[in-house]
Parts: structure tokens; sequence; C-alpha cells
């Protein structure tokens, strides 16, 4: 995830969201904190080291 992509941004300036699979992340889970991320992003303007990965344990999406 990268806010205002373009060439020439650097890894720290985006979000990675990895080890969905099973006996891991589940899909669910990844797309619990993608869309908190895409949130927080939106809010701050910013992602990669910007932006801190403080989601809270109560998901935003319910099954």
């Amino acid at each position: 995830l990268t806010w205002a992509p373009r060439i020439g941004r650097n890894d720290a300036e985006r979000n990675c969201i990895s080890n969905i699979r099973p006996g891991g992340l589940s899909a669910l889970e990844a797309a619990q904190k993608l869309a908190w991320l895409l949130a927080a992003a939106q809010g701050l303007g910013a992602t990669g080291v910007a932006l801190k990965d403080d989601m809270p344990a109560t998901p935003l999406l319910s099954p």
C-alpha cells in the first residue's frame, strides 16, 4: 500500500501485508488490516514508516 504512488518511492514509504496463508494471517484478517491501513493512510496522508500500524485488536469488519 503506497500513498500518492509515483516513480521513485522507496520501500520505507510503503506498507506491506504479508504471511497471508493457512497457519499465518487469514484472508479476513488481511482484509481487516488493509481496511484499517487505508483509513489511517487517508487520515495521515502518508504510508510507510510515517504510518504506525497500531490497529486495535477489535476488527473493523465482522465475518
